[in-house]
């Protein structure tokens, strides 16, 4: 009898360990976490539409390029001019965020009328719903907030295998003397499957959600009187989120193609020297502000920087899975701002990073060639 009970109690918690589970607000950041997210090769990654009851989605063969840190912090802790909509509950209860954090600065192309600079993404976590409110950005010395007319939901609460939910947003990015920025978009969320996740961090029970936005941009510049809409490609976002995970382990960013193409993949991870690091984190002493205009790019496209003391530099185009794609240029530059173009029209479709280096300091970029 003593057998029997045993069996059963192993089979029961066999059963319990592999069980779907429920994704709440409490599995998600507060301020104060900090999570080492590292920036993998797409290789080998064709089963994206996998998916289904008790899936097993094994990625423990990825291999970490890069690496950035996710810091969420307060909102009383970001600038204040920004807090007048993010952290006001009388007067904008609605975009009143609970957590921030540091977001990378989109480049601008050389000879931008304006700098960007300081950018925090707010967002609002309760019960039922983990939605962005807005973004704050420090435009030409000038630290603006840009509320969202209407939220983006990004989870929904309860999260559970088989939900689905859509929202639509919206907002506007208004500079004087010179126009604005109008985005609306769609999102659609399929909670699509449930089960094991295998990274090189680790092995988790996992809920995955399949994001769908939908973006329509216009675009108004005053001196011209001119007005244009561009409707953007259709874009997904394949997350794996589990149990007090923060944020999601596995992130894999594709286009919405019949045959997905992978723009970015990234997981949460330890440390792993001598791993360059990029995104947020402060840009090395001699080579800073580096940028990639346009980007994603279909042919050419210019990569600037500035060097704070003349030297030797090499630049150099990486692909996806870590290797030496074109040694661009191995010059001595002087100081101050340089700008070189790359041609990629001959490239193959995907991921690349951009390697700029004295010999000392190294800084890297990614560029997405469509």
């Amino acid at each position: 009898m003593k057998k029997i009970t045993f069996l059963l109690s192993t089979l029961i918690i066999g059963i319990a360990a592999q069980a779907q589970i429920t994704i709440t607000k409490n599995d998600f950041a507060i301020a104060g976490d900090t999570f080492r997210i590292s920036n993998a090769a797409g290789l080998g990654i064709t089963d994206l539409d996998s998916t289904g009851a008790n899936r097993t989605w094994d990625y423990s063969t990825l291999t970490a390029i890069t690496q950035t840190v996710d810091t969420f912090v307060s909102v009383s802790s970001t600038p204040l001019l920004y807090q007048l909509y993010f952290n006001n509950q009388f007067v904008y209860p609605n975009t009143k965020a609970t957590v921030a954090t540091k977001i990378n600065t989109p480049t601008l192309p050389p000879g931008a009328p304006i700098t960007i600079s300081n950018t925090y993404g707010f967002y609002k976590v309760n019960t039922s719903a983990f939605s962005q409110v807005g973004f704050g950005a420090t435009i030409s010395g000038l630290p603006t907030s840009i509320p969202y007319d209407s939220l983006d939901y990004v989870y929904r609460f309860p999260m559970n295998y088989g939900n689905v939910d859509s929202c639509k947003y919206k907002f506007q990015l208004s500079i004087p003397n010179i126009g604005y920025l109008r985005r609306r978009a769609r999102r659609v969320n399929v909670v699509d499957g449930w089960g094991t996740l295998i990274t090189p961090f680790g092995t988790f029970n996992t809920l995955r959600v399949k994001s769908t936005t939908y973006a329509t941009d216009t675009i108004y510049i005053t001196q011209l009187m001119f007005g244009t809409q561009i409707v953007q490609q259709p874009t997904v976002e394949y997350k794996w989120i589990g149990s007090n995970s923060g944020i999601p382990y596995l992130t894999i960013n594709a286009t919405a193609d019949s045959i997905p193409q992978i723009t970015s993949v990234n997981y949460r991870d330890s440390l792993r020297a001598p791993l360059i690091s990029i995104g947020i984190e402060k840009l090395p002493t001699v080579i800073r502000d580096a940028g990639i205009y346009p980007n994603p790019v279909s042919s050419q496209s210019l990569v600037t920087f500035t060097l704070e003391k003349a030297g030797k530099i090499q630049l150099e185009l990486v692909d996806a899975q870590g290797r030496l794609s074109e040694k661009l240029m191995d010059a001595t530059l002087p100081d101050g701002i340089a700008v070189f173009p790359i041609d990629m029209s001959s490239k193959a479709k995907g991921l690349y990073f951009v390697r700029i280096s004295n010999g000392r300091d190294i800084h890297t970029l990614k560029l997405t060639k469509e």
